[in-house]
């Protein structure tokens, strides 16, 4: 006869097994999606260019592809944590849908304006602030905590992938497709991505404790209570520096890379380089998919962010295109890991009915990315490129060098922040 005991494991066994599946039903639609709307950016970036000549007209599209949905995080984690997550996932999916039927329907006509352009991707992206918390809280439920780390790596695998594969793809569609065949596309990528999230079994969610009153209280008290979950667990906020450390690096390493590399090679070498080094990004996601990164979540953290910044480091030292690729591929390597160590512990240390609006305020340490791009400018030539004087590409050099000198000490000066070094062990896991 079969005692309680066993029967409960095999029951959660039955549970995590159907959770599993259910997270990767929606993966793959995910994975459809991202990939969809990333073809879609970069095609309308370079549609705008196309017909203005304006290069600012492409960097405001790529902006409004990211602020966007960073500013609205605060407000859009209560939101999350209101609803049932897969609700706040067919909102975003929807509405993105709806934002791309318009496009599509104004470029089918030859009505289409620039301003509808930044209207409809700064939608689309305010929308991803509903979206991403929700994506990972979900996922804190449906997979079990042992597996978090692939899972983690599994979602860094679907983003690199759309980052290295939809500028091509976006580049060779588009002249055959042109605006209104690219978002048809799009479209077409969402209706995948709502049809698996429909389909996908996924267990009920935790809700608040009936005497929180949280279907109350304003948006900004929830926010609030958020900021102070956070800020009581002093080793999440340790993983909330890391975050914006490594944010700020790869923002300076995007803005800086391009002049690096021409100031020793031809911009054809400059394309082979940054695909080369892209493919570390994929690469370093599916290492984190396969492997689950190391059980001590903040070795892996600190250890990881170390390697970033020494590569680039050796970055700064252009002596031939390869090493600056193999440089490359090593920094951009070692970011997914770094992330997937940490989003691992904040989906094992932070409440269930909190992770919406918690997920939400992490992703500002995202804003230190297009801070990095603007400081990254500013400081080559203004600053580097007057103390050296020896033009754009040996500044950014300099510059870029100085930026994993600084990566590597704030690292290594986190690392002594005692409630990062032991949160794993001494904050409890909340689920």
């Amino acid at each position: 006869m079969a005692t309680s005991k066993s029967i409960s494991a095999t029951a959660s066994a039955s549970v995590s097994a159907s959770g599993t599946t259910a997270f990767w039903t929606i993966w793959i639609g995910q994975l459809v999606s991202v990939l969809g709307s990333g073809i879609t950016t970069f095609a309308l970036a370079v549609w705008a260019f196309q017909r203005s000549g304006s290069a600012t007209q492409f960097g405001v599209i790529a902006m409004c592809a990211v602020l966007p949905g960073l500013v609205l995080s605060p407000v859009a984690g209560p939101l999350v944590d209101r609803w049932n997550r897969r609700t706040a996932m067919l909102i975003a999916d929807t509405g993105a849908a709806l934002a791309s039927a318009v496009v599509a329907a104004l470029a089918a006509t030859g009505r289409v304006a620039p301003w509808q352009l930044y209207l409809a991707t700064a939608f689309t992206s305010s929308l991803a602030s509903l979206h991403v918390p929700a994506y990972q809280a979900m996922t804190s439920v449906l997979v079990p905590k042992a597996a978090l780390g692939k899972a983690s790596g599994a979602v860094l695998a679907a983003d690199a992938l759309a980052e290295l594969t939809a500028p091509l793809l976006g580049g060779l569609l588009l002249p055959v497709c042109g605006l209104a065949g690219i978002v048809a596309i799009d479209l077409g990528s969402f209706a995948v991505a709502v049809a698996l999230l429909l389909a996908a079994r996924v267990p009920p969610l935790p809700r608040p404790a009936p005497h929180t009153a949280l279907d109350t209280r304003s948006i900004w008290r929830e926010t609030a209570e958020a900021w102070r979950y956070i800020a009581a667990r002093r080793g999440l906020v340790g993983l909330f520096a890391v975050s914006c450390v490594t944010s700020l690096a790869v923002g300076f390493l995007e803005v800086l890379s391009a002049p690096l590399v021409l100031s020793v090679a031809s911009p054809g070498v400059l394309g082979a380089v940054r695909s080369f080094a892209g493919a570390g990004m994929l690469a370093g996601s599916i290492a984190m998919q396969l492997w689950g990164g190391p059980r001590a979540r903040v070795s892996g953290v600190i250890g990881f962010q170390l390697v970033l910044g020494a590569h680039l480091v050796v970055m700064g030292f252009p002596t031939a295109p390869w090493l600056l690729a193999a440089a490359g591929f090593g920094a951009l390597f070692a970011i997914p890991l770094v992330n997937g160590c940490a989003q691992t512990l904040w989906q094992t240390k932070v409440a269930l009915h909190l992770q919406g609006r918690v997920f939400a305020l992490r992703r500002l340490a995202r804003l230190c990315r297009p801070l990095g791009f603007v400081a990254a400018g500013a400081l080559a030539d203004r600053v580097a490129g007057r103390w050296i004087g020896a033009g754009p590409g040996r500044a950014s050099a300099v510059l870029l060098a100085g930026v994993g000198v600084v990566t590597i000490a704030a690292t290594l000066a986190l690392s002594r922040y005692r409630p990062l070094r032991e949160v794993q062990h001494e904050l409890p896991d909340a689920h």
